[in-house]
């Protein structure tokens, strides 16, 4: 887990912020597996995260972003449409339900990340933040899908963000969202104090 130490100059010390953002080692699912193969998959990918969540923890991080993909389902749910929409939504709440734990017994916030199918059918492309006791605080859907996800992705409509007791507002982007210099202004416009990427 690499870390970023920060504190805003014109605060107290005790006002200092530690973030963490984690990559795994390899975590691709491959695609031809049958959809319970690739449940067991998930399950050993988030095996590692957990890990990850903990060594964060001790370290005694605020807040730990996960990658976008974080379960490593992305190949898999490409080559897999058709069964995608059942297998997303098991894959995720238990990504949610268990590194949500996890984060919860260090106090720490957690953003993970997935393609995950809303209840209106559509797939999106989705950023979670995790608050302290491990739920959900909110999700943001990606606004600027690459070329490759154009197509099979529905694309978010609005830049969120979720007030927070202890680390003010947060904002949350998602890979090529940051290409884009009105994202980050936009989330700044309405409140950002922090944007987890």
């Amino acid at each position: 887990v690499s870390h970023v130490d920060f504190a805003f100059s014109d605060l107290p010390s005790t006002n200092a912020v530690r973030v963490a953002a984690a990559q795994t080692s390899r975590r691709v699912i491959d695609f031809r597996l049958q959809p319970s193969e690739a449940m067991a998959a998930v399950e050993r990918n988030l095996l590692e995260l957990e890990g990850i969540v903990d060594r964060a923890g001790e370290a005694k991080c605020d807040a730990l972003v996960m990658p976008e993909d974080t379960l490593g389902l992305l190949n898999w749910v490409g080559a897999n449409e058709a069964v995608a929409k059942e297998v997303l939504p098991k894959a995720v709440n238990r990504m949610l339900g268990r590194l949500g734990s996890a984060a919860a017994r260090h106090g720490m916030y957690l953003v993970v990340c997935s393609d995950f199918t809303e209840s209106d059918g559509a797939t999106c492309n989705t950023a979670f933040l995790l608050g302290r006791d491990g739920k959900e605080i909110g999700r943001y859907h990606k606004v600027c899908p690459t070329w490759s996800e154009a197509g099979s992705r529905q694309r978010g409509s609005s830049f969120p963000v979720f007030p927070t007791t202890d680390l003010g507002t947060i904002g949350l982007l998602i890979c090529y969202d940051l290409v884009i210099p009105e994202t980050a202004r936009c989330l700044a416009l309405q409140g950002a104090d922090i944007i987890l990427f």
